[in-house]
């Protein structure tokens, strides 16, 4: 059994600050390693001032390919938490020392 909460929809942000937040996420790279991937996946990558430009269609083909339904799995089942879809979960933060993505 999942903990589902009987709680209304949690949205505070718009489309258009998803857009701006999505459209930040394209530019935040800084180290080789990485690079080197994005290079080698298909972007331009300026090797001097570490940019990278990651073409739309990497970034929608990563964001189609990513699960639609992750869980936390509880001590016990019934304390599970699934993320997914408009489903909202508040907690203190601490437990996120011990999840490993």
């Amino acid at each position: 059994m999942v903990f589902v909460p009987k709680i209304g929809v949690f949205d505070p942000l718009s489309g258009d600050d998803l857009g701006k937040i999505h459209a930040a996420s394209l530019v935040i790279v800084d180290d080789d390693a990485t690079l080197k991937m994005l290079h080698e996946a298909g972007s331009l990558v300026d090797w001097r001032t570490k940019n990278a430009k990651i073409p739309g269609g990497l970034v929608e083909e990563c964001i189609g390919s990513s699960p639609k339904s992750v869980t936390i799995a509880g001590r016990d089942r019934e304390n599970d938490i699934v993320l997914e879809g408009k489903r909202v979960h508040f907690g203190l933060g601490g437990g996120t020392l011990n999840i490993m993505d």
